[in-house]
């Protein structure tokens, strides 16, 4: 897991190979903390994102060269929204709300 700035804001690279896009589920979950909750097929795992990502929202994920790509925005205002890349790799992203209900995609 590799965390890495970019003009837009910070990306989170996960190693993923021999993925295809339609086989994984990303979401977000901030009851327990702050974790990424990565679904691959039938196999699902919770990862602690690093401190310095709690107060960015997930904007969209895409798989890239054999890595999950998870980019990350400023926070919007409560009750804010996630969304996907429009290059036509993203994979589905949902955000949680505290009390783990899904927050609207845009």
């Amino acid at each position: 897991m590799t965390v890495m700035r970019t003009p837009t804001g910070p990306t989170l690279r996960i190693a993923l190979p021999f993925v295809a896009k339609s086989d994984i589920d990303l979401a977000r979950l901030r009851q327990r903390g702050d974790e990424l909750v990565v679904t691959v097929g039938s196999y699902r795992r919770l990862l602690a994102l690093p401190a310095a990502l709690s107060r960015f929202a997930v904007a969209g994920a895409r798989v890239e060269d054999g890595a999950l790509v998870v980019r990350f925005v400023a926070e919007p205002a409560p009750g804010g929204r996630t969304g996907d890349w429009k290059d036509g790799g993203s994979v589905n992203v949902v955000a949680y709300d505290e009390q783990d209900k899904p927050i609207a995609a845009r």
